[in-house]
């Protein structure tokens, strides 16, 4: 409805398998620009295996990456160098094969700590700082030496182009076993 308004609540039943409670928290179009970043994760080691993150193991990862940042400023200090630093000094598995790029981030994507560096308003191209993330209950503790890159496309944008994607994909794959049958023959009794 045109009239709704953020904070706004209401039960709405679900075809007679029970009620939802939802909350309106506002409208919007995305309008904003995604960004592009490179960084280097160093993860604190809980080296006594309690679950907990000591002082002393929070200094050792705090230590290691502003040796890190500082090898880096000792050189030519450009994001080409800042791309090899990635690969070959950071724990992040999803990025560290690639100079530790992320492109099109959007907001909420990355945790609390990287997401408020990445879009503080003041950021522009050629940025860096270490970005401390000290997660209660969270899953890690760890530091991120940050180099941004760039505003990319709009997050509206990403959301389409994903979208296209995703239908084309699934077409494309449909398509491909729509004229396949299968037969259980009596050894797939022994299967999983």
């Amino acid at each position: 409805s045109a009239d709704r308004a953020a904070n706004d609540v209401t039960t709405a039943e679900a075809s007679g398998s029970g009620y939802y409670v939802v909350l309106f928290q506002g409208r919007g179009t995305n309008d904003y620009n995604t960004v592009s970043v490179r960084h280097i994760l160093i993860q604190a080691v809980d080296a006594d295996e309690d679950g907990a993150y000591s002082d002393e193991e929070k200094a050792a990862a705090k230590e290691r990456i502003e040796a890190i940042y500082d090898e880096w400023k000792q050189g030519d200090m450009t994001e080409d160098s800042f791309a090899q630093l990635a690969n070959d000094k950071s724990e992040d598995t999803g990025s560290n094969t690639n100079g530790g790029l992320y492109k099109q981030v959007y907001k909420g994507q990355m945790v609390s700590e990287f997401n408020d560096w990445c879009f503080d308003e003041s950021r522009k191209a050629g940025d860096t700082g270490i970005v401390a993330n000290d997660a209660t209950g969270g899953s890690y503790i760890g530091y991120h030496v940050m180099y941004f890159v760039g505003t990319d496309d709009p997050y509206w944008m990403v959301q389409v182009r994903n979208a296209m994607t995703n239908k084309a994909y699934s077409e494309w794959s449909a398509n491909l076993v729509k004229d396949i049958t299968a037969t259980e023959n009596s050894g797939m009794k022994y299967v999983g």
